[in-house]
């Protein structure tokens, strides 16, 4: 850790965020069909509950999988060091 920066913490930090927009996700989910299709007209198509939740979660997944690189990119642009 330097800078205050601890990459374990904040590695759990994004799989917490992840974990709550699957969580949102599958909230959506269950909501009656007329009631997601409401919804979905009251913004337009990327501006959505779904369509945030969907592409937030595919963006926290992809980080998670790419923690390595991230910390590593950090390190090198001198933001912190392991």
């Amino acid at each position: 850790m330097k800078n205050g920066i601890n990459y374990h913490e904040e590695y759990k930090t994004v799989l917490r965020i992840q974990k709550l927009l699957d969580k949102a996700r599958d909230l959506g989910n269950s909501l009656p069909d007329d009631v997601q299709f409401e919804l979905s007209q009251y913004h337009s198509g990327n501006a959505t509950l779904t369509h945030c939740t969907r592409w937030g979660l595919q963006a926290a997944e992809e980080m998670l999988e790419d923690w390595q690189k991230i910390t590593a990119e950090l390190q090198q642009n001198g933001n912190a060091k392991l």
